[in-house]
């Protein structure tokens, strides 16, 4: 890597292609390989590419799968934070993952973070819509909506919850109310 000509403000790394959501708008759905995991030690040198050439921020997003899947992201993201050239991290995520993470798998994920700032993607709140968008289960929906009420009563960083929705009224309700329980926390 060298970026003599330009060099970007941050470097967007996706740690998987493995997604459990199937959304009409996204390209997942026609990628040749749905399995790949970038491993811990990979990460690592490719951090330390990016800090060699200047580059100290770093966006880990779901550019075709949701990096939530990834049993140990925790140590993921505590590389970066124990890093000293690194001046902050982005984790973009649909909170949608196998089962419900348990309280001790977000403390894992979000506590004790400094340069940390979680974007979710919030495609609904009502079932039928979340469907609509995404073409998932009730299972799904419920695992997205436990892990949001987790991260709204136990998140210790700053999250940003991006709307995905074409909200209906009720649906505006709702997210006023998640808004609402927000506005004295670091949850923007």
């Amino acid at each position: 890597m060298n970026f003599d000509t330009f060099k970007p403000p941050i470097a967007v790394i996706s740690l998987t292609d493995i997604c459990l959501l199937n959304c009409s708008f996204c390209n997942n759905s026609k990628k040749y390989s749905k399995n790949n995991i970038m491993e811990l030690e990979k990460f690592k040198i490719i951090i330390e590419k990016f800090i060699e050439q200047g580059i100290f921020s770093f966006e880990i997003t779901p550019t075709v799968g949701d990096s939530i899947i990834i049993e140990n992201l925790y140590e993921y993201f505590d590389f970066l934070e124990n890093h000293p050239k690194v001046e902050k991290y982005f984790w973009f995520t649909s909170l949608v993952s196998k089962k419900q993470l348990s309280k001790e798998k977000f403390e894992k994920i979000f506590n004790n973070r400094t340069k940390f700032y979680t974007v979710v993607s919030v495609y609904s709140l009502i079932s039928t819509n979340f469907f609509k968008k995404t073409n998932s289960t009730l299972k799904k929906f419920n695992i997205f909506k436990s892990n949001l009420d987790l991260l709204l009563k136990h998140v210790n960083t700053t999250v940003i919850v991006r709307d995905r929705t074409d909200f209906s009224i009720l649906e505006s309700i709702c997210f006023k109310k998640i808004v609402n329980e927000c506005k004295n926390s670091n949850i923007i």
